[in-house]
């Protein structure tokens, strides 16, 4: 740009509320035209302009043919302008759609049919690779990106395998059956044969590249999270409830009231301490 120009003088910023920026708006220079308008100079002296903005004088012509507007106005091209966009961090909530396949490039999970999905980046609700992929992200931009097994569902592992006679196992057990564990893990029943059956409790995507398709819906920072706190007589069953509720992203629970300081759950159960059990919920803003 021309020097001279009022690139000082005032810089504009957009806030973007939609979903969709193109790229290279962001990147580049957006020329606003301001009024330029003669100065008053003392007789005798040679006439010149200023920017009625921020008083630069002389701002750039626009080539050979450029004149002043009538009344002796000129336009000033050389206003700088940003784009105030917000870019998703550790510690904020979104919403994002996605589409996940495998090397063979089978869909194993996608939330296009559904409501998208809330989570807080880096809150250890999705595996690594999908917070990588969100990293960085603005509202409405979109990332294909490799997660390798490390950063998914790890490695497949022999010890999360177990051999149990068949003798020992429930009769009507098929090899793809959903069992759980009686530690609360969930495994598949991988073979049955005659003598022994095999438990899997590996996850079914364990030791597989997988390939996400990720578009942020949602961008929300920690800041502008609304949030609410309701007393229960049981905050399990109200916390379960509210991680069910579309637009809230994180609960907590805790006691509310009472007499007697940081009690213990046995002394707030004992109905002493004049508590409450309650549930703080943590919700996106409209």
């Amino acid at each position: 740009m021309a020097s001279g120009s009022c690139l000082s003088a005032q810089r504009i910023t957009l806030k973007v509320v939609g979903s969709r920026l193109d790229n290279a708006l962001r990147r580049r220079c957006t020329y606003i035209r301001f009024p330029y308008r003669a100065a008053a100079t003392p007789a005798g002296t040679e006439n010149r302009t200023s920017c009625r903005l921020c008083g630069v004088r002389n701002p750039p012509r626009l080539g050979k043919r450029s004149r002043p507007a009538r009344n002796d106005w000129q336009r000033c091209f050389a206003v700088a302008t940003s784009v105030d966009v917000q870019h998703a961090e550790v510690g904020d909530f979104v919403q994002v759609h996605y589409t996940g396949t495998l090397d063979d490039g089978s869909v194993f999970d996608s939330s296009l049919e559904r409501d998208p999905l809330e989570f807080e980046v880096g809150g250890g609700k999705v595996i690594p690779g999908f917070d990588d992929a969100v990293l960085g992200l603005a509202e409405g931009e979109k990332r294909k990106q490799l997660v390798p097994a490390e950063r998914a569902y790890g490695e497949w592992r022999e010890d999360m395998t177990a051999k149990v006679p068949t003798a020992d196992a429930p009769a009507e057990l098929q090899e793809g059956v959903q069992v759980q564990l009686s530690n609360g893990l969930q495994a598949t029943v991988a073979e049955v044969t005659r003598d022994h059956v095999v438990i899997d409790a590996n996850h079914a995507l364990a030791g597989k590249d997988l390939t996400f398709e990720v578009e942020l819906v949602k961008l929300q920072k920690p800041a502008n999270l609304e949030q609410a706190t309701f007393a229960g007589g049981c905050f399990w069953g109200p916390e379960l409830a509210f991680q069910r509720v579309p637009g809230v992203v994180s609960t907590s629970v805790g006691y509310t009231n009472g007499n007697t300081p940081d009690p213990t759950y046995d002394e707030v159960c004992s109905g002493t301490t004049g508590h409450a059990e309650a549930v703080q919920a943590s919700l996106l803003s409209p």
